[in-house]
Parts: structure tokens; C-alpha cells; sequence
């Protein structure tokens, strides 16, 4: 069994469909979406790498990192991935796949709670993401349908969970840049992330 982390590492290059400011042709450098939740995931990889180093590392289930392509043209990435995990186990992703965690605009958090998407996925999840919250705050959400990589992997079966710390004025603009983000409040989110997934691999 093994937990995947995902993020999409696409954005909207000089805007045109999907931007909401398609009149304007300017580089959107996608500091918040998708930025954030690629930075999270590199920094939650180095840390079980510098883990494995020192022979700390005691998880019961792998863990693999993917970053995606193409989620802001149709989700691209993670189907391609799922419909090849698909064809490798006849239709049975989970559970060899036992969960997965999405992260998708994670930058912005200032102060407001982490939301929390798809607990609804798992009779198991809003307890578990509950007793690693410490003082962060948290918002939890049922639904598992959302526009983001996570969809296709729970339209496979597989339980999910999807952090995101909300929409703001700057989303799909070019005004997505790397001086507004949260920076303190991203490593709370990294955090949270890392205790999240320690204890999702560790348990029976």
C-alpha cells in the first residue's frame, strides 16, 4: 500500500482561457496556484529523505510525490495517471493506493482556517485530521468532488483529501505573484501536511 501527494505544477503561462483577466496577455506566474502546494509537497519529500538519512524513517506504507500537468487544461496529469495505475491493477486502485492528498492553493492561509476537503471520503478521516491539527484551525468539508487532481483519484476508489486555504482576488491573474504569500502561514499548512501523512501511513 502505499499514500500519494500530489500537486499541480501547471499555470495559465500568459493568460488567454481560464484567466480572468484574458485581456490581458502577461505572464501568470501562479505563486498561490499552484506554487504553494508544489513548495509544500517538496518540502514534506526532503524531510522523510533527510528522515531515511539518519535512519529515523519508520512508516508502514510508501509514499509517493506527483506533480502534475495540465490540471488548469482538464486534469490532464492525475487522469493519465490513474487511467495507467487503472490498466496496471484491472480497476482496482485503492487499495494499493490507500489515500491521497491534494494540494492546491495553499499560500494564502493569513490568519483564517485550513480547509480541509473530502473527509467524506473515509469514515477514518475527520477524526484522524482532527487529532493532528494541534492549533491549527480547521475547516472540514464532506465533498470529495472538486475542481482539482483529487477528483480523478476518487473516482477511482481511492480516499481522499484536499487542502486549501482559499480563493482570492489575485486567482488565474497575473497578480498571483510571490510577494503575497502567507510565508508562515505555508509552513503551518507543510506541517500539518507532514503529522497528516506520518499518521495516515502508520495506521493498521
Amino acid at each position: 500500500e502505499v499514500i500519494v501527494i500530489g500537486a499541480h505544477y501547471d499555470h495559465l503561462g500568459l493568460g488567454g482561457e481560464g484567466s480572468l483577466t484574458p485581456e490581458q496577455r502577461l505572464v501568470h506566474n501562479g505563486a498561490d496556484d499552484n506554487a504553494s502546494g508544489i513548495a509544500a509537497i517538496m518540502e514534506l519529500a526532503q524531510f522523510y529523505v533527510d528522515q531515511k538519512k539518519k535512519g529515523e524513517l519508520n512508516l508502514k506504507r510508501d509514499i509517493i510525490f506527483g506533480a502534475w500537468s495540465g490540471e488548469e487544461m482538464g486534469l490532464f496529469g492525475s487522469k493519465h495517471f490513474i487511467n495507467k495505475q487503472k490498466e496496471e491493477k484491472k480497476d482496482k486502485v485503492y487499495p494499493s493506493i490507500a489515500a491521497y492528498f491534494n494540494l492546491d492553493m495553499v499560500g494564502r492561509l493569513e490568519g483564517k482556517p485550513l480547509t480541509v476537503h473530502g473527509t467524506g471520503s473515509s469514515a477514518t478521516w475527520s477524526e484522524l485530521v482532527d487529532s493532528v491539527s494541534g492549533d491549527l484551525e480547521l475547516k472540514k468539508s464532506d465533498n470529495p468532488y472538486l475542481p482539482t487532481d483529487s477528483t480523478p483519484v476518487y473516482n477511482a476508489g481511492v480516499p481522499i483529501l484536499a487542502l486549501f486555504t482559499g480563493l482570492h482576488d489575485d486567482y488565474h491573474t497575473p497578480r498571483d505573484t510571490i510577494d503575497k504569500i502567507d510565508y508562515v502561514g505555508l509552513e503551518k499548512v507543510s506541517n500539518y501536511l507532514r503529522d497528516l501523512t506520518t499518521a495516515t501511513s502508520n495506521l493498521e
